[in-house]
């Protein structure tokens, strides 16, 4: 069978065509005719009197509803292309993923001047950089580690009692964080959590009204600077499983507030040694199973040293302030310096 196209023909869709359109029907809902069917239409050649298959080709070129169905056919597939890139936009939404020098590493661009927030959050890939703390800064990988520079930025409109918030976590990996400064500290309000399961937990962080970092079988080895705003205190906790924890409390611009600093480390198994300057006042405890205690620096007066059979315990005090220092383990040591 021939596939026939007239004037007639054409006028007399073209008019159905307006009439669907005023009625609300869109022109592409419909379906082409039946004589389109490129699987389905046969024609013959004219020319030769030889059968031939109409080919899709033959339809495309075939008078101005060739034209049309063509046309369609065009825009099906933009619309196909166009999904396939949202696909892709909506997978690679939550972070961008670069080689850098073989290893891979999350970036997040910096955020626009109304969204003062940064979040990286990752699976199987390390987090590296520079990055500013403005609001908050949050940081999640669960395979890879954390290696970054922190630069503290001014408070905005809302001053500086809305709290600059650093968190970072890593189920395997390490978490390493320093600041880019110790000196020029914005004045306002600080809070850094910082949690590992198994891996080390290091660097140089801010000493808040909250702090604390935790790791279950990975060490703990890290330097805190106290930036507190108004009337808060420092205060700051450390948690470990089996593994030593190292913690070094800097001088602060305000040396007074260490006479409110309060410091609470916890292990099971692994050795503990805190420094603080001898700007701290306030009380010492200490205590361990099975361990070594030592407690020492200028100013330092031992209250309590008792040793008793699975249990040791001293209690001592520097100056009259409200700080407090508390240090417990069950079989390591404890170590506290004051100086």
């Amino acid at each position: 069978m021939r596939v026939e196209y007239n004037d007639a023909l054409a006028a007399e869709m073209d008019k159905q065509r307006e009439l669907d359109c005023e009625n609300g029907l869109s022109e592409k809902s419909q379906s082409p005719p039946p004589a389109y069917d490129t699987a389905t239409a046969k024609g013959a050649c004219t020319n030769s009197g030889q059968s031939s298959t109409t080919t899709e080709d033959d339809l495309l070129r075939d008078g101005p509803h060739g034209e049309r169905w063509g046309a369609r056919k065009r825009g099906l597939h933009a619309c196909m292309h166009l999904m396939f890139a949202v696909i892709l936009l909506f997978l690679s939404a939550g972070f961008i993923v670069r080689a850098t020098h073989g290893k891979y590493e999350a970036v997040e661009e910096y955020p626009t001047p109304g969204d003062r927030r940064t979040i990286v959050h990752t699976t199987s890939n390390s987090i590296t950089g520079n990055y500013p703390l403005l609001d908050l800064l949050d940081l999640e990988t669960t395979s890879g580690s954390i290696y970054v520079t922190v630069s503290a930025e001014e408070p905005d409109e809302d001053g500086p009692a809305q709290a600059a918030e650093f968190v970072a976590k890593s189920t395997s990996g390490d978490i390493r964080a320093n600041l880019a400064s110790l000196t020029g500290i914005p004045s306002r309000k600080y809070i850094t959590h910082v949690s590992s399961q198994s891996g080390t937990v290091s660097g140089t962080y801010f000493l808040s009204s909250m702090t604390s970092f935790t790791t279950t079988s990975g060490s703990i080895n890290i330097m805190l600077l106290p930036a507190t705003y108004g009337s808060d205190s420092p205060s700051v906790a450390t948690s470990s499983t089996s593994e030593s924890q190292d913690i070094v409390v800097l001088g602060g611009q305000d040396p007074t507030v260490l006479r409110t600093l309060s410091l609470s480390s916890q292990s099971i198994s692994g050795t503990i040694t805190v420094r603080c300057p001898r700007d701290f006042e306030g009380t010492i405890f200490a205590r361990t199973t099975s361990g070594h205690i030592s407690v020492s620096g200028q100013g330092v007066n031992i209250v309590r040293d008792v040793h008793s059979p699975g249990s040791k315990y001293v209690e001592a005090t520097k100056g009259s302030g409200a700080g407090r220092i508390d240090v417990g383990t069950t079989s390591g040591d404890v170590h506290v310096f004051i100086g």
